[in-house]
């Protein structure tokens, strides 16, 4: 079975608990036969791949990297009406990298990895397979966090619960 595993960070980097599970995932699906595509963005200093993996481009990954490209994003978020957790990996870049995957090869499924990537959704033929894996349930963590007195805080966790709860609703219903 050929899958296109589509991912928000490469996950031979190993550095989080994220890329750790992903890396487990894509090697489960790769040791039970699998042919397995991964389209990924990549750390700015990290040049390790394995040989099927489709960097989209390199992306600052962590918010503390930068104050300005993280204000960007939130700025955009608002704009958007989308998760802000969501909008650092909404790019074209990804768009035109996932089109011309799957223009290049017939997959019999795609996975979907974290709800954060449930934008791409719109761009996957209906005809195959799609699986969604989360590692969290994001809208009850965004929820849990929402509480407090800094109403500023309150009003962006409490957003961004029920936009990602809004993804991880949406992608549960169409993924088998």
């Amino acid at each position: 079975m050929r899958i296109l595993f589509v991912t928000t960070v490469n996950p031979v980097d190993r550095t989080t608990g994220g890329e750790i599970a992903t890396d487990n995932i894509v090697a489960g699906l790769k040791a039970a036969g699998n042919i397995v595509d991964v389209l990924f963005y990549s750390r700015a200093n990290s040049k390790r791949y394995y040989n099927e993996c489709i960097s989209v481009a390199d992306r600052q990954i962590e918010y503390s990297d930068s104050l300005l490209q993280t204000s960007l994003w939130f700025l955009k978020s608002l704009v958007i009406k989308r998760a802000f957790s969501t909008t650092k990996y909404v790019t074209g870049k990804y768009k035109r990298k996932l089109i011309k995957t799957l223009r290049k090869n017939t997959y019999d499924a795609i996975f979907i990895d974290h709800a954060q990537m449930a934008w791409v959704m719109e761009f996957l033929p209906c005809s195959v397979r799609m699986y969604f894996i989360s590692h969290n349930v994001e809208s009850n963590i965004y929820n849990e966090i929402s509480g407090g007195n800094n109403g500023i805080k309150r009003y962006i966790y409490k957003r961004e619960a029920r936009l990602i709860g809004r993804d991880e609703r949406h992608i549960s219903k169409v993924s088998v």
